[in-house]
């Protein structure tokens, strides 16, 4: 999937492996315990999506990936 891509750890968000709930857990008591991380995490990620992930980039790489695909 996508989340790769748009959720990076410790700039955006906090990840960890598939059923690693230890590191679930403490990502959770981070968060609680620092509301300042949560505000800094939250802005970023919707100014990579804004940014990174909004209509209009989408649709210039579509564009790309197709001009790739039919240049000889």
């Amino acid at each position: 999937g996508g989340i790769p891509e748009i959720v990076l750890d410790g700039r955006n968000g906090i990840t960890f492996d598939v059923g690693d709930k230890a590191a679930l857990s403490s990502a959770i008591e981070t968060l609680v315990a620092d509301p300042s991380l949560r505000e800094a995490l939250g802005k970023e990620g919707r100014r990579l999506a804004e940014t990174d992930f909004s209509v209009d980039a989408m649709v210039e790489g579509n564009l790309a990936v197709y001009r790739e695909l039919v240049s000889p």
